[in-house]
């Protein structure tokens, strides 16, 4: 398994909280910051360059970054053997081309490892990238689909996959550069990140093949409900994903999505979410207090993103968690003195 050194910085790159930042203002020195990728830019379009690039690694498996190109480029790639690179542009500016085929708004570039493809990029272009380990991918869609995916599927240097799900996938991308030193900090909310993405990048790869039928009855999926429910509340502090249930239960994805839809009427992500979020509704109105505050329950929870953790609880419950709290602090405090 080729592993990749993610921690050596060009003399014009930062880190800041786990995410690496490189500005260029040449096209080759641009292509000479991303790391494990063997590259080189040709600017097309007159002007003084300028490049940027943000880069986070989970583990030597998973690479992301976010790359801008102030002018049109030529790009020869290459990324390390033994792993696929998946590229989102990001925005409504026009398409870029990966070889012949132009990269629309629908559209997801992807490439093998240790093969060189080219790319020709218009000006003011955003990319997300996300490289993953060949292995990690294929082993991720066996346990979490069921489905053996050759390896060809990934030959076609664009898959359409529609408006919704690509936007669903630059999503995912942006999320993890949005509090990367707490995932820095907690590796449980790193697991949990690389799940997610593993589990958008698998629908991505699967988006054209056809559903397994599901053997499971109305009692069965009942049953599997009632199972991850008691599973979650034994795990309240492990930001348990979907994957990490799939392997658990031995289903796949979509067995338990088709239970918690037709048993809950929502997703098992949504519902995992509502049990965390009514539980630590409970500890912040209980008495006794068992936290230092609303961010230590909420970690104790699962719940590693503080804004999001606010702003789900708030959705849910149509207050913030700090209210919660002193609403029911106050009264207490009232009967001690």
């Amino acid at each position: 398994m080729r592993r990749v050194d993610a921690t050596s910085d060009s003399p014009l790159s930062v880190s800041r909280g786990g995410v690496r930042v490189a500005i260029a203002n040449d096209a080759d020195d641009h292509a000479a910051n991303l790391t494990g990728w063997k590259q080189a830019y040709d600017q097309l379009a007159p002007g003084r360059f300028r490049g940027t690039l943000r880069e986070f690694w989970l583990g030597s498996h998973m690479q992301v970054f976010e790359e801008t190109t102030s002018h049109a480029v030529r790009q020869s790639c290459k990324v390390w053997a033994g792993a696929f690179w998946f590229g989102i542009p990001a925005g409504d500016g026009p398409p870029g081309r990966i070889g012949p085929r132009a990269l629309e708004q629908d559209a997801v570039a992807v490439r093998p490892g240790g093969i060189e493809f080219e790319l020709l990029t218009p000006s003011l272009f955003r990319i997300f990238g996300l490289v993953v380990e060949r292995e990690l991918l294929l082993k991720h869609i066996a346990e979490t689909e069921h489905i053996a995916l050759a390896p060809s599927v990934l030959d076609s240097e664009v898959l359409n996959i529609g408006n919704a799900a690509r936007s669903a996938l630059e999503q995912a991308l942006r999320s993890l550069f949005n509090a990367p030193r707490l995932l820095m900090d907690r590796e449980q909310a790193r697991n949990a990140l690389r799940d997610m993405l593993l589990n958008v990048i698998t629908r991505t790869c699967i988006s054209g093949l056809p559903a397994p039928k599901s053997s499971l009855t109305y009692i069965d999926r009942h049953r599997l409900v009632r199972r991850v429910r008691d599973f979650a509340l034994a795990h309240q502090d492990e930001p348990l994903s979907i994957p990490h249930l799939c392997r658990t239960f031995h289903l796949s994805r979509r067995s338990l999505q088709y239970a918690f839809q037709e048993v809950c009427g929502i997703s098992p992500g949504a519902y995992l979410r509502i049990l965390r979020l009514n539980g630590v509704r409970r500890a912040l109105r209980a008495p006794e207090r068992s936290f230092l505050d609303v961010q230590d329950l909420a970690a104790q929870w699962g719940f590693w993103h503080p804004s999001q953790f606010a702003c789900d609880y708030k959705k849910l419950f149509g207050e913030r968690p700090s209210d919660t709290l002193r609403r029911h602090a106050e009264p207490f405090a009232f009967a001690k003195s």
